[in-house]
């Protein structure tokens, strides 16, 4: 970035203290690296894969699509039997890899084993553990997790009530705030959203938060890995950041379609998710369990979104016309994995509507 973008870094970085310039690129990038924050969570659609490789693989689909209709759809024009799928596919696939002078993406292991395996381990380890112990040893432990836990609850459930005695609804957002947010959405396919919001008061929710955090990003990593983030299909990056000491939540999205229906996909697939991290946040719709209710209150959700949504002044995207499904899809066709898979070599349809 220093050595390619240094003029736009400069752009920006002149107007923060101590910044040494882009000319200077060793401590420009010392200071760089030395603002960074770690992230609380975050979500990346396709993981493991570079914007070349993706870029690749999107080169070849239009390939492919232009192969079919060119070349391979007016032979079959009027053929009295369609040929098998599989070797159509397989011809497809060939013809990319060999006739265009490309490299296919490599097929990557698949990565969502480690969620219950780790399940096992911790079920197993914790089983054997206690099967070490005498009977009363036994009965302590199971009685100080319970007490563990309930104690959560309790303390859980008599912050909630009192949040809820005291949350007032969020008005609908003003014009002016409104139209300086949509002024940048919907010009291409992908948008960006900018969120920040004060966390509530306190070292309950404070942990609370942080545990929230640490369990989507693990299920981000080793479960919610191909291509959607609690089923929501949408989301090319998502990115919760704690800041200030722990006093505010950040939160980065890029996503496709319209804000509306991004929210939407929100309430509708990953309400229990989206619930458990903003329900430790001020003026957050009422929640019961940490994970219930909260932003199923859709109006009251989504106006509390835009009253602490702010104006993204800088984003890019490697590919700003492409959807993450349109992604999936070009990797897909690009690793032949239907063909390969496919029983008693017969391909998926779904392979060809890849396309």
């Amino acid at each position: 970035m220093v050595t390619r973008a240094g003029e736009g870094l400069d752009a920006i970085y002149s107007h923060c203290e101590n910044w040494p310039g882009a000319r200077n690129s060793e401590q420009a990038v010392r200071y760089l690296l030395a603002g960074r924050l770690p992230y609380a969570a975050r979500h990346v659609a396709c993981r493991r894969r570079s914007v070349a490789a993706l870029r690749q693989a999107l080169e070849n689909r239009e390939a492919m699509q232009q192969f079919v209709d060119n070349t391979l759809q007016p032979k079959l024009v009027g053929a009295e039997q369609p040929p098998p799928e599989a070797p159509v596919a397989r011809e497809i696939v060939n013809r990319i890899a060999t006739g265009t002078g490309s490299t296919l993406p490599p097929r990557r292991a698949p990565l969502n084993w480690q969620l219950p395996g780790l399940a096992l381990l911790v079920l197993g380890g914790g089983g054997w553990g206690l099967s070490r112990l005498s009977p009363p040893g036994r009965a302590g432990v199971l009685a100080g997790v319970a007490g563990v836990v309930g104690a959560f609850l309790l303390a859980l459930r008599a912050n909630e009530k009192r949040d809820e005695a005291q949350w007032v609804p969020a008005d609908p957002p003003e014009q002016a705030h409104l139209a300086e947010l949509r002024e940048w959405e919907d010009r291409i396919v992908q948008n960006q959203m900018t969120h920040l919001v004060a966390v509530r008061p306190g070292a309950f929710r404070q942990a609370t938060l942080r545990g929230v955090c640490k369990a989507i990003d693990f299920m981000a990593r080793f479960w919610w890995n191909r291509g959607d983030l609690g089923g929501i299909p949408t989301i090319h990056f998502a990115r919760w950041v704690l800041i200030d000491g722990g006093r505010r939540l950040l939160c980065f999205s890029n996503y496709d379609g319209s804000w509306e229906n991004y929210l939407g996909d929100f309430i509708d697939r990953a309400s229990a998710g989206l619930t458990g991290v903003w329900s430790n946040t001020k003026d957050f719709p009422p929640t019961e369990g940490l994970i219930d209710d909260g932003s199923r209150r859709a109006e009251a959700f989504k106006n509390w979104t835009r009253k602490n949504q702010i104006e993204t002044q800088v984003w890019y995207s490697a590919y700003p016309e492409v959807t993450v499904v349109n992604l999936l899809d070009a990797l897909a066709l690009c690793e032949g994995r239907e063909v390969a898979e496919a029983p008693q070599g017969r391909a998926s349809v779904t392979w060809l509507q890849r396309l």
